[in-house]
């Protein structure tokens, strides 16, 4: 099995946790969806509202920050792909990541392997 990952962190200001938390549930409900079609192996949505979520949550705190310059609230998505089975190019992924206001923040293996 021959893994790929993407991670996705929120470039959108919310004005309150509960925005950030409504664009986790959308993207959770979404994902969920695409995993039982077989679009991807896996996938994760967090809505980070406060520091000690970094910890908690096991994310790590640079990845988000590249994108947020450390403004919270955040949503944070993590995708896994099986190579041999998904891609991470998936049409219906990239609709749903098109326009959402998320930034990828990182690709891995990197794109350049």
């Amino acid at each position: 099995m021959s893994l790929s990952g993407r991670i996705f962190v929120s470039e959108i200001k919310f004005e309150t946790q509960n925005a950030a938390i409504d664009q986790m549930r959308h993207f959770g409900g979404r994902l969920a969806s695409l995993l039982r079609a077989n679009a991807l192996a896996g996938y994760r949505v967090v809505a980070i509202t406060q520091p000690d979520d970094f910890e908690e949550e096991g994310i790590d705190r640079g990845i988000v920050e590249s994108i947020t310059g450390g403004r919270l609230p955040a949503t944070y998505i993590s995708l896994t792909f099986d190579l041999d089975e998904h891609s991470p190019d998936d049409d219906e992924i990239g609709s749903l990541l098109s326009g959402s206001g998320m930034g990828l923040a990182l690709s891995y293996p990197s794109q350049a392997e």
